[in-house]
């Protein structure tokens, strides 16, 4: 059996959800509006740019739109999972 690359992409896909399904983690969607609590229990309103399992980079909304459209410098910063949380009615 030959396989393309299409067919890796598939099987990494599912290996990602099973993986997540085992571990019971929600994947955060990219561009969702979550509240990550700093070091000194301030919470602050971010979006998601990549959930990466045991952490999550975040962004302002103004830098995310310029991310999506390639136009910033300015990174993501990833934080602990475990301080971020989705925000609701934003």
């Amino acid at each position: 059996m030959v396989f393309t690359k299409k067919d890796f992409h598939r099987l990494e896909v599912e290996g990602l959800n099973k993986l997540c399904n085992i571990n019971n983690m929600n994947v955060l969607k990219q561009g969702l509006a979550v509240l990550v609590t700093d070091y000194q229990g301030v919470k602050h309103l971010k979006k998601v740019w990549e959930d990466a399992g045991k952490v999550v980079l975040i962004t302002s909304e103004s830098n995310f739109f310029a991310l999506k459209r390639g136009m910033s410098h300015i990174l993501p910063i990833a934080v602990p999972r475990e301080t971020v949380e989705e925000a609701e009615n934003v």
